[in-house]
C-alpha cells in the first residue's frame, strides 16, 4: 500500500481536508473513489476520518512543493510514491 497526500475539497466546506488515502500499488487515486464503497478514510494530523464520496468537490495529490511549504498538515508521507505518480495530479484536478 501507498500513502499518498491528497487536497479534499468537500461540498458546502471552504475548508480543504489534507491526509493521506492508501492505495495499492496497482491502483489510482481516481480507481480508490470509483469503487463500490460509499466512504473511504483518510488520515489526517488529527487522526483518521470517514468521508462520504458524495460529498467530494475535487481531489488532487499533494505535490512535494505543497508539502514543504507547511510540513506540519500532512501526516508521514511516501514522498518516493509520490514522485512515481506525479502524472495523476493532472488527472485529479
Amino acid at each position: 500500500m501507498f500513502r499518498l497526500p491528497v487536497q479534499i475539497h468537500l461540498a458546502g466546506e471552504s475548508d480543504v481536508v489534507l491526509g493521506v488515502v492508501h492505495v495499492r500499488q496497482d491502483q489510482r487515486v481516481l480507481d480508490m473513489l470509483c469503487d463500490a464503497r460509499l466512504f473511504f478514510p483518510v488520515e489526517t494530523r488529527e487522526g483518521v476520518i470517514l468521508i462520504n464520496k458524495n460529498t467530494v468537490t475535487k481531489i488532487a495529490l499533494a505535490t512535494r512543493n505543497n508539502i514543504e511549504k507547511i510540513p506540519d498538515a500532512y501526516p508521514q508521507v511516501d514522498l518516493n510514491a509520490l514522485d512515481r505518480r506525479s502524472g495523476e495530479m493532472r488527472e485529479l484536478e
